[in-house]
């Protein structure tokens, strides 16, 4: 990761792809790639504006840029580091390292996984959204934080299917609530009929049978 800050002096940061672990240390998924081959990212501001595609463990950036940025926003909870990147990315060419070179743990005791049980992972997103906007051209900027928002809404929604699979209805009722605040574009609202029809069948499948009696 040390390569291209200093062979590509007007890079502000680097990050790499990361594989995610359970509590237990086992792999589990690793993220997509960005683009074949390592190198500065064409277009990322725009890309990164409606969803975040990283997690911290595997960026890196240059001391000056956070000089010259300033600091993470702790106002924006969950989001301040999604929208640390953007503010990054308008200001700096960014590289990516096709390599996974990073480790995210996903745990069931972390911060993220007790927000999702009130909806507060949804409201921190919907901040940095709003937030970033700032950021963007001013032409595209509307269109890019109304697809951040689909993009959230329909997250939440898919979060909320795996809660229904998992038996966490609290976390499942906490996300459609969310999504539906977030956004009732059709896309969501198709994601919204997924998500009660997932429900409907879990709630057949508990149901004791009656046949007989």
């Amino acid at each position: 990761m040390q390569r291209p800050f200093a062979t590509e002096h007007d890079v502000g940061a680097a990050f790499c792809r990361y594989i995610s672990v359970d509590d237990r240390n086992h792999w589990q998924t690793i993220s997509p790639l960005e683009q074949p081959q390592s190198g500065v990212l064409p277009g990322w501001l725009e890309k990164l504006a409606v969803g975040q595609r990283l997690q911290t463990p595997c960026m890196v950036v240059r001391r000056e840029v956070y000089e010259s940025l300033g600091a993470f926003d702790d106002r924006l909870g969950l989001g301040e580091d999604w929208e640390m990147w953007v503010r990054i990315a308008a200001h700096y060419p960014v590289w990516y390292e096709v390599e996974p070179l990073a480790l995210y743990r996903v745990g069931s005791a972390s911060i993220t996984a007790r927000a999702m049980r009130t909806g507060q992972n949804v409201e921190d997103i919907v901040r940095a959204i709003d937030t970033i906007h700032a950021h963007l051209p001013p032409q595209r900027a509307d269109a890019l934080r109304a697809e951040a928002r689909e993009i959230a809404a329909t997250t939440a929604l898919r979060r909320a299917r795996r809660a229904i699979d998992s038996g966490q209805g609290t976390v499942a009722r906490a996300q459609v609530r969310s999504a539906l605040r977030v956004s009732r574009s059709p896309a969501v609202l198709l994601a919204l009929g997924h998500t009660l029809a997932r429900l409907a069948l879990a709630r057949a499948r508990r149901r004791p049978d009656q046949a007989g009696t």
